[in-house]
């Protein structure tokens, strides 16, 4: 009988393909992969012939993890959070209700796209240590220190939406062992431990395009220590972890990351969000994209929901009202006019294709009103009356990735997984939370001045709405939003359409009910 540990990796197939194994494939259906033996250089024979080979194939592991339908990103973490959701619109998008369920925060430990979820980050961390093992015995340094980064990336994720975080075995030709999974303070010791060594910020690179660098590192770094407080269960951050925030968004910057500056003719839609963005000063770590051949799903996907042109199905998500109304019109980041080639599908005289938040009449490319499948205007408005069921016009949608005309499906625009504007926003959320609200305000207005926003914020409240308020102007659509409004506490507020404040058991998903039989010593989380 094979081992739980094969079975696990079984259930995990994705991970196979992502590293184009057949011949693991058919070791892990064999089980003969339960017994391993030693290669020449002290490694093992199975799991040194899967080493990836190049750098630019260390991201597609990764990346193919952030492709699988509508999991996480796409998914459950940002319809579950006030900026998007998908209602049900007559027989599409109900998903077996499950668009309805993230929205009002009632999840379920049997729903199939968190299982996938758990399941991808959990092969993903497997590889990424397997990996490191191998490149380590190599003497590839730099290989193992961008397996590690990207391994602590799966793991930041997995412990900051499933409360847990996956530690495997390291014994390279031992696969009879269960993984452990740490919670709380272990969890995060863990992730720091090994992305805080010198190994890893000594042997990273300082420039690898799509890949890990040293400001990789930093960027995550600062993402953890700001969050840490949730993930250790403590009421409020420390004084010294936020020092830590200000210590490695500096060292981000010393990197050579700025904002994107509209003085200099960068604008903030085009530079970051185009279909040709790889030159933006503010992508500290992107998933590298080619028209037709992108591992970009996800870009592909973000394009086209919000489009009034061509959507092909993909005309479901919209904006959540209560998020919509926090933006100032006149914030360039709520709208801006669009490329050249979207004003081309648009009404000339009245393009309604622009960057940012889309609401009102739609037209085609030769200026007629489109309308929806029952023949009604394709007006979009601004209440979605329920989440439940919606006609096609109900919500306003957003553009923030310029479309791709070229190939809809796998365009060119790269994804940005840390972006310096994020990293300057924490550093004003640390200086906030240690007491220096004049340095937050400074960094917020250096920011919006960027941006050519001319209105200025004066003051933040004891509950930090105006940072979180911000980084919801800056973010959108960028897969954080639920992370930032668990550490700002707003998570279980009531918002459009879900009307009843929550508990905050939901600040986590449920451990997948599959799991949970796999391995009994992984105990169901709180709540559910």
């Amino acid at each position: 009988m094979m081992k739980r540990n094969i079975k696990y990796f079984i259930f995990s197939a994705v991970a196979v393909l992502a590293v184009g194994s057949c011949e693991l494939s058919e070791g892990l259906e064999s089980g003969t992969l339960t017994e391993g033996e030693p290669s020449v250089d002290g490694g093992c024979s199975a799991f040194d012939s899967l080493a990836i080979t190049g750098n630019g194939n260390l991201i597609v592991t990764i990346g193919g993890e952030f492709q699988q339908g509508d999991v996480l990103w796409r998914g459950a973490t940002t319809v579950a959070s006030d900026e998007i959701m998908i209602p049900t619109q007559g027989s599409d998008w109900f998903n077996d209700g499950k668009f309805v369920a993230y929205h009002t925060h009632n999840f379920v430990p049997s729903d199939r796209d968190l299982t996938n979820t758990f399941s991808n980050l959990g092969s993903n961390i497997f590889f990424a240590d397997r990996n490191e093992g191998v490149f380590r015995r190599r003497g590839n340094n730099t290989l193992a220190a961008q397996a590690i980064v990207i391994g602590s990336f799966t793991k930041w994720m997995m412990l900051d939406n499933f409360g847990v975080v996956q530690v495997q075995n390291l014994n390279p030709c031992d696969l009879n062992e269960d993984p452990a999974f740490l919670r709380g303070e272990d969890a995060v010791s863990n992730i720091l431990e090994k992305l805080e060594s010198s190994f890893v910020l000594d042997n990273l690179p300082a420039s690898d395009y799509g890949n890990p660098t040293v400001a990789t590192a930093y960027a995550l770094l600062a993402r953890i220590y700001l969050n840490k407080f949730i993930y250790e269960g403590q009421a409020s951050t420390s004084s010294e972890d936020m020092d830590k925030v200000i210590d490695y968004t500096d060292r981000v910057a010393a990197e050579g990351f700025r904002l994107s500056d509209i003085d200099q003719g960068e604008e903030w839609f085009t530079t970051n969000f185009g279909i040709d963005n790889q030159g933006s000063p503010e992508h500290i770590w992107s998933l590298n994209n080619e028209v037709g051949a992108s591992v970009g799903g996800i870009t592909g996907g973000l394009t086209r929901p919000q489009m009034s042109w061509n959507q092909g199905g993909w005309n479901g998500m919209a904006v959540v009202a209560d998020f919509y109304n926090t933006f100032d019109p006149a914030d360039p980041r709520f709208s801006s006019p669009g490329t050249d080639q979207m004003n081309n599908f648009g009404d000339p005289g009245s393009p309604s294709l622009t960057f940012g938040m889309l609401i009102g009449q739609q037209f085609t490319n030769d200026g007629t009103k489109m309308t929806d499948r029952e023949d009604n205007d394709l007006n979009f408005t601004l209440d979605v009356q329920s989440v439940r069921s919606a006609k096609e016009f109900e919500g306003p949608r957003m553009i923030k990735f310029e479309p791709s005309y070229a190939d809809a499906v796998n365009p060119g625009n790269d994804f940005p997984l840390l972006r310096y504007a994020d990293v300057h926003l924490m550093k004003a959320e640390a200086q906030w939370r240690k007491g220096n609200d004049a340095a937050a305000i400074d960094l917020i207005n250096e920011l919006r001045e960027s941006r050519g926003y001319t209105t200025q914020i004066s003051s933040i409240g004891t509950d930090g709405r105006e940072i979180l308020n911000e980084r919801g102007y800056e973010l959108y659509n960028e897969m954080i939003r639920r992370t930032d409004q668990v550490r700002f506490g707003t998570f279980q507020e009531a918002w459009s359409n879900k009307p009843v404040e929550t508990d905050n058991h939901t600040n986590v998903f449920p451990i997948p009910t599959d799991f949970l039989a796999l391995f009994p010593e992984l105990k169901q989380n709180k709540g559910y």
